[in-house]
């Protein structure tokens, strides 16, 4: 008895075929991300609202027009206020043991490859948030926005890194320091 061995372009053929009927096909996991990607959007609205509530009562807005009147007049030297998405909160809360009063702080990014885990830099969820939150936009581009679960038990490789670099330029990311306020999908 013989095996019969399928050839790559045949398998992959008959991948992508399957792979498609099951993206489209409807189940409560497709509904449900569609719905958490809903949600996201109406979060991001409120908590924009409440930072700027936040910040306002730390930086009344005409105390920032006058910062902004120094900065046009002087340049550089008085850059304290520009916009910004990455906030660094704290408050205070009880006592501690010791009658110390106790502080929470968090810095809170919010554009798209942010986080809110208190990392101000770098962060991979940011990257498979914004992966998966423009997926269908991505995959139109034919680039592989699933990657990051395909390779989810792998470490880094030239091959997920391949794809996870092509995704982030589409999406405008440069770097980890960049400024990734806007998304490039065009």
């Amino acid at each position: 008895m013989s095996k019969i061995r399928m050839n790559t372009e045949l398998r992959n053929k008959l991948f992508n075929k399957i792979k498609n009927v099951f993206e489209n096909e409807d189940t409560q996991e497709r509904e449900a991300f569609l719905q958490a990607r809903e949600d996201v959007d109406s979060q991001y609205a409120f908590a924009k609202i409440v930072a700027k509530d936040v910040v306002e009562r730390s930086y009344p807005p005409e105390d920032v027009a006058i910062l902004r009147t120094f900065k046009k007049k002087y340049g550089q030297p008085c850059d304290v206020v520009a916009k910004d998405k990455c906030f660094y909160f704290a408050h205070n809360e009880d006592v501690d043991d010791e009658g110390k009063e106790t502080e929470t702080k968090s810095h809170f990014d919010f554009g798209l490859f942010g986080n809110l885990n208190g990392s101000e830099y770098d962060s991979e969820e940011g990257r498979k948030f914004a992966v998966a939150y423009y997926r269908e936009e991505l995959k139109a581009k034919d680039l592989n926005p699933d990657i990051f679960a395909q390779q989810n038990e792998n470490k880094d490789n030239p091959h997920k890194t391949k794809h996870v670099d092509e995704c982030m330029k589409a999406l405008g990311y440069s770097n980890q320091y960049s400024n990734n306020n806007d998304v490039v999908l065009e």
